[in-house]
């Protein structure tokens, strides 16, 4: 079956409900009936106890929409300005740990912050390494999101791709290691990620543009009932960087 490669709607049509965003992104079809929620920050003193460095913009705006072909997915165009990109880059690059080459679930380099999650073990451990300041910041900015109020990212995992040479395989991310929301933040290049469902329908493909500074959210079918991967030809850019946002429940002792 041929797919389709979507992205996000240009126009801002206000701020919708946690509840009616929920019903609208997993029932909606037709482009003209999505909805759009709109992302404005415009208090500073939020963001007063961070350096300067670390400073994201308080007053911006940013759209988004759901996937008119894939229940559950969000997509937020301009979630970080260019300036913030460049600082983000700059301090994945530079701030502990090193990069590594990866080799689950693809090839690429990768890091990551927050709490320890073993996929082998299938257990999560508490925090080596915390999220950096304007990382953290980022999960600040996110729960002003109506979508995403009651998310808690307790988790980072950054990932570098190069084109040409690195690839996502096809997979889920562990059902019970983390809760139903997802974010991921695509910085420096573009890719497409294909989504094939997995469970509780007909198999079918679905192809989304992730643009950089975008900010993509995965709950519910997208999350629960469809793997994802980015195949080596969709790396679009000669770079691309994204920031995978979880909140992971740490492992009771007696289970571990």
């Amino acid at each position: 079956m041929a797919s389709r490669v979507h992205g996000s709607i240009g126009c801002s049509a206000g701020e919708h409900g946690y509840e009616d965003m929920q019903k609208l992104g997993s029932t909606s079809n037709h482009v003209k009936t999505r909805p759009e929620i709109t992302l404005s920050l415009m208090n500073k003193g939020d963001f007063g106890e961070y350096p300067k460095l670390y400073k994201l913009a308080s007053d911006f705006t940013c759209t988004g929409s759901p996937h008119r072909d894939l229940p559950g997915q969000w997509l937020f165009e301009g979630f970080v300005t260019a300036e913030e990109e460049g600082q983000l880059l700059k301090i994945l690059d530079t701030h502990p740990p090193d990069w590594r080459e990866k080799s689950v679930n693809g090839r690429q380099r990768g890091k990551a912050w927050g709490v320890v999650v073993d996929l082998l073990r299938r257990t999560v451990s508490p925090a080596v390494h915390p999220l950096p300041p304007m990382i953290a910041m980022l999960a600040d900015r996110m729960q002003k999101l109506p979508l995403l109020r009651n998310f808690h990212a307790n988790e980072a995992n950054a990932l570098d791709y190069r084109k040409g040479m690195h690839v996502l395989y096809a997979h889920a991310d562990d059902r019970r290691l983390s809760t139903e929301v997802i974010c991921n933040l695509s910085l420096a290049g573009s890719a497409v990620m294909s989504f094939n469902r997995e469970k509780g329908g007909v198999p079918h493909e679905v192809r989304a543009l992730l643009p950089p500074r975008s900010l993509q959210v995965l709950t519910k079918d997208a999350r629960y009932n469809y793997t994802h991967a980015i195949h080596t030809e969709d790396i679009l850019s000669p770079r691309r960087v994204s920031i995978t946002f979880r909140h992971s429940h740490l492992t009771p002792s007696n289970s571990v």
